[in-house]
């Protein structure tokens, strides 16, 4: 097949995988809901990851926040979550981690095209 899971390398690509995970229903069930994205932990830092493709980390999208979960998967959020006290901007279409362990919604494979 030489399909691998997702990796992002601009706002364009974001743009592109969040429209195509995008369900148009409210998220409530927590990170099951998210979709993991083709990266993982690689370093101490809490952005150090790496693009299981392997091509370069240059592109982020992080939530307004920053990384406030633990974990070593990223996902994004292409959905609303049913929680007032979070206001979307800070969260809608942008980057997140896991727990690798945790059973997502869904993921996103890309493959090369051949000509």
């Amino acid at each position: 097949m030489d399909a691998m899971i997702v990796s992002i390398h601009s706002a364009e690509e974001n743009r592109v995988v969040d429209q195509l995970l995008h369900t148009q229903k409210t998220m409530n069930n927590g990170a099951t809901d998210c979709v993991l994205l083709g990266a993982v932990k690689n370093g101490p830092g809490k952005t150090d990851y790496a693009w299981y493709d392997g091509t370069p980390w240059n592109y982020t999208n992080w939530r307004e926040e920053g990384v406030l979960n633990s974990g070593s998967c990223l996902i994004i959020f292409p959905d609303l979550w049913d929680a007032p006290s979070l206001p979307p901007l800070y969260y809608l279409h942008r980057w997140d981690v896991y727990p690798c362990e945790t059973t997502f919604r869904a993921t996103l494979c890309k493959k090369r095209a051949k000509y």
